[in-house]
């Protein structure tokens, strides 16, 4: 790391416990749901399965005398066959022109390190709840039991965690036609049925997005069960949809299980420097899942593994380095050669989502994403 003398807020110790006091803080102050549900386990190597891949692979060729094997290009998903883990990593710089303002900024009485050290917890506290952002991401992809990423030359799809197929259902009808769709009993279906006498499995908890939540209080079904419910014959716009609690706890009522409801989102860069606001859960999945597998890690856990950079900075004898270290950590960097001049922070981790008990969780699909209303 270049010495920038005075400017010691920029110091690899220093970043790293800010940003371990900022996720004791987050960790009470912004709950990701399936995150708060998934325990973080500490791992040393990679001698793990951390996802199960599915990819088609070409039959053998038939090879003469003497001839050369052709040897086929796996790319990047190569390195989930031989089950490592991925890198999650999270970088802002300050510019020569935004270090110049900063400057400009300082004088008259300002202190130009006390300037610095409050951009750097701000951006700290950024960062690391984007590595926790992701984190949870690659966990709901777990409980749907399909996970796809493809940006920056890196392309993960067809992602799976061995989910069995009879877990993975599909409403007869799109919700988002409600007069004719039967959203409780494709519901009932999974957790009286399906999951019970062929798996095991009794669910008692029931995650979906306020899309899925909104059509399936709108349906013809839901407002005859609901008038069995509260013993009362409403009329066609008699029921109150704005009573959210109400008909969340009436649904919960007619199904024996938990209930939530989740609008979390997250934003996403684009290649064309727009932004794209997504929600973790997609609009058109139903999860099912047990409250008793919270936080156990005989159910499922996301493998914290030793962020690489705290090795290699370890070994070149960079400032703060003091060994290999599980993620987040956070560092700073100025350019080596100050041409041009900048200052980087970095976030970073290093992990996988597991699932130990594939029928842990269910999934059912209440519209076609990319189709009508369903983003997916």
């Amino acid at each position: 790391m270049a010495n920038l003398g005075q400017w010691d807020f920029i110091n690899n110790t220093k970043i790293t416990e800010i940003v371990r006091v900022l996720a004791d803080e987050l960790e009470h102050s912004q709950k990701l749901l399936f995150l708060s549900r998934t325990p973080v386990t500490n791992v040393f190597n990679n001698d793990e399965i951390f996802a199960r891949y599915k990819d088609t692979s070409p039959i053998a060729e038939i090879i003469g005398p003497d001839q050369q094997t052709p040897v086929y290009s796996s790319g990047p998903e190569f390195e989930f066959v031989q089950n490592t883990a991925a890198k999650i990593k999270r970088a802002e710089q300050l510019s020569e022109t935004d270090l110049t303002k900063a400057y400009a900024l300082t004088q008259g009485g300002g202190k130009m390190a006390e300037f610095f050290d409050n951009w750097l917890m701000n951006r700290s506290n950024v960062m690391l709840r984007n590595i926790r952002e992701r984190i949870n991401h690659m966990i709901v992809g777990m409980h749907i039991d399909s996970f796809n990423y493809n940006r920056y030359d890196l392309d993960l799809r067809t992602i799976t965690w061995g989910m069995p197929a009879g877990l993975k259902a599909t409403s007869a009808v799109t919700w988002d036609d409600t007069t004719n769709a039967t959203p409780i009993s494709d519901l009932e279906l999974m957790i009286n049925d399906t999951a019970p006498d062929n798996f095991g499995e009794r669910y008692d908890r029931i995650t979906l997005g306020n899309k899925a939540f909104n059509y399936m209080i709108k349906s013809a079904e839901f407002r005859a069960r609901y008038r069995g419910e509260v013993r009362y014959a409403f009329g066609a716009n008699e029921v109150n949809t704005a009573d959210r609690p109400g008909l969340q706890q009436a649904l919960a009522s007619m199904l024996n299980v938990y209930i939530d409801v989740t609008t979390e989102s997250f934003t996403e860069k684009n290649a064309d420097g727009t932004s794209t606001r997504r929600t973790y859960l997609p609009d058109n999945k139903v999860v099912f899942g047990n409250t008793s597998n919270d936080n156990d890690p005989a159910a499922m856990d996301f493998a914290n593994g030793i962020v690489p950079e705290t090795i290699g900075g370890t070994l070149a004898g960079e400032p703060g380095f003091s060994g290999p270290q599980h993620g987040p950590i956070a560092y700073a960097k100025t350019s080596v050669h100050l041409d041009p001049a900048t200052v980087t922070v970095y976030a970073a981790a290093y992990g996988w989502p597991r699932k130990y008990r594939a029928t842990s969780t269910a999934v059912l699909t209440v519209g076609t994403a990319g189709v009508g209303p369903w983003v997916g």
